[in-house]
């Protein structure tokens, strides 16, 4: 019925659910010239290295609670590796702090959601996979916790990383790479001992910016696990720095054997993502992904984003769809499209009312005939742009349909978006 486009970073942002779909441009100048400084020559192809921030924002800029900042509030722009900070816009531009990079690992594992200098707001870990493809189920941020609480056996210079994560978060040995230099410490900071390879790739992207500024200092050991990438089982070591995780993967192009993890996007998604939709629904709501779901090279998702869970009794299927392909120049004639295949007694049994989603207009179209029974759907669309919005509900137990059931909640998911 659609062909329905989801990445990793592309969903809803009209709906504040997951990632948004690419921003337009920096959201202040500062921050602009920190890309610049590190990334520009990778976009221009000058330099063949993974990204240190992202290829260009993830988000447009956005207003995010801060106690210290004037207003309390704060200029915040997400990338996928990273989020840059203006705490206080009076201050020196030219100074190196002007913009912060955030702490954004140590709020993922900790589950301390940072609101000012001194002031947190608790939530659950996050249940998101830190390491490889995105439907990793391990490791996840929440079970690197327990990786932070390990101390480093050995962090002698010329040592190499042996320690390997288990699934169970216990740590054992692993020396296939010991012959590696890549994997030998480097220096030990904070206690943690450094490998080559990290060392030198946060010297390098770095360059003229100070390492502490960019990445932190490490708060975990470096260590190694299997997870899949690009849908193929690897041996990746990793370490957590307070701004940024690393990762090396042998089986790389040498270019590319470290890379950043995708931080940036991770807690985007865990900030405005699942941790809002178990606030409006509880936790009986879960997000379920389709298990026919590809990744390409590109990270895209083909299939629509699932919420599951039950409703007055019934159990219903809530897609949060990001089509493509729509070639129609109005709200109007994309949902005439879309009802045209119905016979004359299906379209009879159609009703339509207008509404407003998080302020983008919007078509509320009920008891669309489909092969898997009737479902609802709100059409969302967003003027000047090629990214039209859609959600549907489907009733999916097999029990006789009780579409005022469905209304209902369907109304109430909607009510509750924000801008």
């Amino acid at each position: 019925m659609h062909r329905l486009l989801m990445t990793v970073g592309s969903l809803l942002v009209v709906f504040g659910l997951w990632l948004p779909a690419r921003a337009a441009g920096f959201a202040d100048a500062a921050f602009e010239r920190l890309w610049r400084q590190t990334d520009a020559a990778v976009a221009a192809g000058h330099a063949s290295r993974s990204w240190l921030w992202g290829p260009e924002a993830l988000t447009p800029g956005l207003r995010e609670a801060y106690a210290e900042a004037p207003g309390g509030t704060r200029l915040v722009q997400y990338f996928d590796k990273a989020r840059m900070e203006i705490n206080h816009p009076g201050a020196n531009r030219n100074d190196l702090w002007y913009v912060t990079n955030g702490l954004l690992p140590i709020e993922l594992i900790s589950g301390r959601l940072q609101l000012g200098d001194a002031r947190f707001e608790q939530r659950a870990p996050a249940q998101i996979a830190a390491l490889g493809d995105p439907d990793n189920a391990f490791p996840t941020y929440a079970d690197l916790g327990r990786l932070l609480s390990y101390q480093d056996i050995d962090v002698r210079p010329g040592v190499p990383i042996t320690a390997f994560l288990n699934r169970d978060s216990a740590l054992s040995f692993y020396d296939a790479y010991r012959h590696d230099p890549q994997t030998q410490v480097a220096v030990v900071e904070n206690g943690r001992g450094i490998p080559n390879a990290f060392l030198r790739y946060m010297t390098e992207v770095s360059a003229p910016l100070p390492r502490l500024f960019t990445f932190g200092q490490p708060i975990s050991g470096a260590a190694w696990t299997r997870v899949r990438v690009k849908g193929v089982e690897r041996a990746v070591m990793f370490q957590v720095f307070e701004r940024r995780v690393l990762t090396y993967t042998p089986d790389n192009p040498p270019a590319f054997r470290v890379e950043a993890g995708n931080v940036g996007q991770h807690y985007y998604r865990w900030r405005y993502g699942a941790d809002w939709i178990r606030q409006q629904f509880g936790t009986a709501w879960n997000i379920a992904y389709p298990a026919d779901w590809t990744i390409n090279d590109a990270g895209i998702h083909e299939g629509a984003l699932e919420l599951r869970g039950v409703y007055e009794g019934r159990s219903y299927r809530i897609n949060l769809c990001y089509p493509i392909g729509i070639t129609a120049p109005t709200l109007e004639a994309w949902i005439a499209g879309e009802l045209a295949g119905l016979s004359p007694e299906q379209r009879a049994q159609v009703r339509q009312s207008a509404l407003t989603v998080a302020g983008a207009p919007a078509r509320k179209v009920l008891n669309i005939a489909t092969p898997v029974g009737p479902v609802h759907r709100v059409y969302v669309w967003r003027a000047g742009t090629t990214n039209p919005r859609l959600i549907e509900i489907v009733q999916t137990d097999g029990a006789p349909p009780d579409p005022s059931a469905a209304e209902r909640l369907l109304d109430r998911f909607v009510a509750d978006i924000r801008p």
